[in-house]
């Protein structure tokens, strides 16, 4: 469980990185 959390986090931030990165 604890897992599936930061891997979802890991996800979130990776999408914020992205999107600061391109915009």
């Amino acid at each position: 469980m604890f897992g599936v959390k930061m891997a979802k986090a890991k996800k979130a931030v990776k999408k914020a990185a992205k999107k600061v990165v391109g915009g």
